[in-house]
């Protein structure tokens, strides 16, 4: 269930939450089954690209659901599926290579942090992915109804607003087969995720993102 943080929980869990250099200035955006997510831990994911779906450029409130969903899902899984520190050392090494050493040195001084404290960033978004890839992993059956659906009522029309003629449904079969597979799986793992949230103790504070 989702709830709206009071002021009495603001105070209990205000000392939960990590320092991130005196510098920023923080406040508790959520708490997901006691774990605290805050300002600062937003905006970290959003300055390193650690967002849990690889699309950035969100707005915090959407930032937020999507950290307190990985959240959820990590929970339910950290054990089993807790990267290794060679794991986890290449995604570190792969980070600092999309942003650069100095962007990424940058980045760190924004927030007070030493490389070490990013870890766990990282090694969340690792989990989440392992057990997204591994819980929904098998193909849903595709019909030819359902291609021929998506092609008239997606593909054209897509096309054509671009001013190009559409292909012949048969030059097209692999990409939007392809296309229906990812938006069933995206709509099965909106699913599950709904349904743990209908299941958790989470307390939102909208207002920390004013």
């Amino acid at each position: 269930m989702i709830k709206k943080i009071g002021a009495s929980l603001l105070v209990l869990v205000a000392g939960l939450v990590p320092a991130a250099g005196s510098q920023v200035e923080d406040c508790v955006a959520a708490v997901v089954n006691t774990r605290v997510i805050t300002r600062v831990d937003l905006r970290i994911v959003d300055r390193f690209g650690l967002h849990p779906d690889d699309a950035g450029g969100r707005s915090l409130e959407r930032l937020l659901d999507r950290v307190v969903e990985q959240k959820l899902v990590v929970d339910l899984a950290r054990e089993q599926a807790a990267p290794g520190g060679e794991e986890i050392a290449a995604a570190m090494n792969a980070l600092i290579l999309t942003l650069g050493p100095e962007d990424f040195r940058k980045g760190l001084d924004e927030f007070g942090l030493e490389e070490v404290d990013l870890r766990p960033y990282v090694e969340e978004k690792l989990i989440y992915r392992k057990v997204i890839a591994s819980r929904f992993s098998q193909s849903a059956p595709i019909t030819l109804k359902e291609i021929e659906v998506y092609y008239q009522e997606v593909y054209v029309p897509a096309q054509t607003r671009e001013g190009i003629v559409p292909a012949p449904m048969i030059q097209v079969l692999d990409r939007i087969e392809a296309r229906i597979q990812e938006r069933k799986r995206e709509e099965q793992i909106a699913t599950w995720i709904g349904n743990l949230k209908a299941l958790a103790d989470i307390h939102i504070n909208r207002d920390c993102l004013k």
